[in-house]
């Protein structure tokens, strides 16, 4: 096949389950971990080192602590445990295997990432059910919607059963500690979530 959704994609849920919080506050939905070249990846928010880059992870890090990150695989495991202990946040994708090219390295179109994302609804949700069922997810987890194409195709279905914060698209960050970015995702916790996290924490 050309694309990856034959792949084992264990190797991002290990991992990403190592800093999964007890108790989600903030869920921020993101499309796929990114395509990678060669027999595996080597790229994906929750390895530690990311060699494929950490732009997305710089950025969240920037919005949710005010950190200036650069690729430091010490820090970076630092900083998970903080999203993970602290903050209570954690990031899953739409679609468990990468979308956003093919192993032939060609870029897929957004009109048929969509059309993935579609495909792979049923499976998202059952990703969200077992969340929900061992308690990861419980009635104060809010939902923020990383990118075009999954606030297009989730956000309706997503809102009807869970407490989804933006009502417009957040844009995937254009390079480290991109503002827009950086801006939109404050604004949607400081406003429309609590003033602060210590108030949701104290809470729990």
């Amino acid at each position: 096949m050309c694309d990856f959704s034959d792949m084992d994609t264990s190797i991002y849920l290990n991992q990403a389950e190592k800093f999964c919080p007890k108790k989600i506050n903030f869920l921020f939905i993101a499309e796929s971990p990114p395509a990678f070249r060669g027999d595996a990846p080597v790229s994906y928010f929750y390895f530690v080192p990311n060699h494929g880059g950490d732009l997305l992870f710089a950025s969240l890090i920037n919005a949710l602590t005010n950190y200036i990150y650069r690729n430091n695989p010490v820090l970076k495991e630092s900083l998970l445990e903080d999203l993970q202990k602290n903050k209570k946040c954690f990031l899953m994708d739409a679609v468990k295997y990468p979308i956003n090219r093919n192993r032939n390295w060609e870029k897929i179109p957004n009109v048929q990432r969509k059309g993935i994302i579609r495909d792979n609804e049923e499976n998202f949700f059952e990703r969200l059910k077992s969340l929900e069922e061992m308690g990861y997810i419980y009635s104060k987890t809010r939902f923020i919607l990383i990118k075009r194409t999954v606030y297009n195709t989730l956000y309706e279905p997503l809102k009807a059963h869970y407490n989804v914060l933006n009502e417009g698209h957040i844009g995937f960050p254009r390079y480290f500690e991109d503002p827009l970015f950086v801006d939109k995702i404050r604004n949607l916790i400081v406003s429309q979530a609590f003033d602060c996290f210590d108030k949701m924490n104290d809470n729990n």
